[in-house]
């Protein structure tokens, strides 16, 4: 007899197949009946389907499983028969059918047994067995095959091989790790995977591999754990103990009925042989000294299961680089200088107030520093509005102050973090000019900054956030000469800046991988050195322009590499991570133009640019000054 159905059903009674049928099914199936077939009769399910079958099933002939779906057949099987899981769904098999005396082949996808199975099993390659029943009676078994795997427990990670949590599968015959076969280990806080065996249990030629190991549990001092307890004895020996883990040691260790693995952390500062940059070390040192108990071990444990390139990779990402990275573009950043120094630089011979002038100027910067194979690359962006006013004092002396508020976004994308600080600064500054050409001008200010961060930390799973101040001073002095040459000006300079921030501690928020900031003081040195050219492009009184071009080279010292000490929130020793190594030497260049737009007003419009040392970036401004 042959049966065939398509379409979807629901629940159907007791079935019988005799007389060399054969029961084809090829949709969702759920039957609650008792299913029966005899000598040469087979009951093949196949496609892509989800089986369920609560009721008891007498097999004499042949049960064909080949689906694509999920296959659960929660009844007693009894009978001889025989059992093929061959398609690439899984097997679930939780009834006590300890009665089955047949024989069963998996060869395709998994077996998963929570109840209790008789019959001799075979394991093929690339399936796996796993679960926590009973499988194989007193007087059957089970084979692992070369390429097959072993796995006790049924969480959700079954046939992966990236762990299905603990638990004890037992085997009531003998049981045979084939050379090639895998026995595959999850440590858990109490215990690990087990296999029981009833009989004897030949483990010679297969590997053992640890998939996980206990969040709770310190391997620093060595853990041993049984895995295969076989009453009939264990013979042979693991050809391989194998970790995913870059910092774990595995030994088997045997006795006449256990096969037994130590456990033990490689050596006392494991997470730093790992490490490749600056960076990476001291993050990995900070690691290996997390406290062995609580969330810090759990941290600790996470990092011992990776690989080393993951294991750099997560050093990367827990680093906090972000931090030392917005520190350093503050500390290279002097937005409101820049506004001033356009501002006293840029002045129209025709255009004059009568004692006093006023000005606001907008300005915006695209910074990119290169990677210095420590620090990744700093990507950052300003925009910035200025405004200020200044008195003259007598023919030679200007005195003014000015106020600014910036908005700078700083994204390291290689670390998945980023930084926005927001800040006002104020400052004062004052120039003198003599007939000769020589002047000397000069300004200080004092800005008030707030910077907010967020990075991913993705082999985690976490989003980290902070809020972190710092005070920044500036004070700015520069000489110059200017020699005029009818509608031409040429003007030597040399300029002097200096730069200090101070920076509160901070504590991240969102997951075990935050850090705890100190803060810390950080100074910079910016030497320059160029020359600026002036040509009257206008026509007199009636149209007042002026172009300006400029060249030079900048030298900067102190703390070109930012440091940022950090310390996990969870405990542990504390670190220094670095930036990307900021440009120490520069050429600087700017052209502008400036237009006079009546007696006592004008507007400036500059570009400005710097390139060197891995730095390019390039910004605008512009300026409206009126008099009056």
């Amino acid at each position: 007899m042959t049966r065939r159905r398509g379409g979807k059903l629901g629940s159907i009674g007791t079935i019988g197949v005799t007389n060399g049928g054969i029961f084809a099914y090829g949709a969702d199936l759920a039957v609650s009946k008792a299913i029966s077939w005899g000598n040469n009769s087979a009951f093949v399910v196949a496609g892509q389907y989800n089986i369920s079958i609560t009721g008891n099933i007498t097999n004499n002939g042949g049960l064909i499983i080949n689906t694509g779906g999920s296959t659960t057949l929660g009844g007693s099987i009894s009978g001889g028969g025989s059992i093929v899981q061959a398609g690439p769904g899984g097997l679930n098999l939780g009834g006590n059918s300890g009665g089955f005396s047949g024989t069963g082949q998996v060869t395709g996808g998994g077996l998963n047994v929570t109840g209790n199975i008789g019959g001799q099993w075979t394991i093929g390659s690339g399936t796996t067995l796993s679960g926590t029943g009973t499988i194989g009676g007193t007087g059957g078994g089970v084979t692992v095959s070369s390429g097959g795997v072993l796995s006790p427990g049924n969480g959700p990670g079954n046939g992966s091989g990236a762990g299905n949590g603990t638990g004890t599968i037992t085997v009531g015959g003998n049981l045979t790790l084939s050379p090639g076969s895998t026995l595959g280990i999850d440590l858990g806080a109490t215990g690990s995977d087990t296999v029981q065996v009833g009989g004897s249990a030949n483990v010679g030629g297969s590997s053992v591999q640890v998939n996980t190991i206990s969040p709770s549990t310190s391997y620093q001092q060595g853990q041993q754990y049984t895995v295969v307890n076989a009453g009939g004895g264990v013979s042979g020996q693991f050809a391989s103990a194998k970790t995913p883990s870059a910092f774990l040691t595995i030994t088997p260790v045997y006795t006449a009925n256990t096969a037994n693995l130590q456990i033990d952390v490689a050596q006392t500062a494991a997470f730093t042989t790992a490490a490749k940059t600056r960076n990476q070390y001291n993050t990995a040192a900070a690691l290996d000294s997390l406290p062995q108990s609580g969330p810090a071990l759990g941290l600790y444990n996470t990092l011992l299961m990776y690989d080393a390139g993951t294991a750099r990779a997560a050093f990367d990402q827990l680093s906090g680089e972000v931090h030392a990275a917005s520190r350093a573009v503050l500390l290279y950043d002097n937005y409101l200088e820049e506004g001033i120094r356009q501002r006293l630089g840029s002045e129209l011979p025709t255009v004059r107030g009568e004692r006093a002038s006023a000005w606001l100027a907008g300005s915006g910067k695209v910074f990119r520093q290169d990677g210095d194979g420590n620090g990744d690359d700093i990507r950052s962006n300003r925009n910035a509005l200025m405004a200020g006013v200044d008195w003259q004092l007598g023919e030679h002396v200007v005195l003014g102050a000015a106020a600014g508020n910036e908005r700078l976004d700083t994204r390291l994308y290689d670390r998945s973090s980023r930084a926005r600080l927001r800040g006002n600064t104020f400052g004062l500054y004052a120039q003198g000019q003599w007939n000769n050409g020589f002047a000397v001008g000069g300004s200080v200010s004092r800005g008030d900054y707030r910077t907010r961060t967020t990075r991913e930390v993705p082999l985690l799973g976490q989003t980290l956030y902070s809020r972190q101040d710092s005070d920044v001073t500036i004070a700015q002095v520069e000489g110059s000469w200017t020699w005029t040459h009818g509608r031409t000006q040429l003007q030597p300079y040399v300029q002097f800046t200096k730069h200090w921030v101070d920076s509160d501690r901070a504590v991240e928020q969102g997951g075990t991988a935050a850090l705890e900031l100190e803060g810390g003081k950080d100074t910079l040195n910016v030497s320059t050195v160029g020359v600026r050219g002036r040509w009257d492009v206008g026509s007199g009184e009636r149209f007042p322009a002026q172009l300006t071009v400029g060249l030079g080279w900048q030298h900067a010292s102190g703390d070109t590499d930012v440091a940022s000490r950090n310390r996990f929130a969870v405990g542990g020793n504390s670190f220094d991570v670095y930036s990307a190594v900021m440009a120490r030497n520069a050429l600087v260049s700017q052209v502008g133009v400036a237009v006079g737009l009546g007696r006592n007003s004008q507007l400036s419009m500059f570009v400005q640019g710097q390139h060197g040392d891995g730095r390019r970036d390039v910004g605008g401004q512009i300026n409206l000054r009126v008099g009056f």
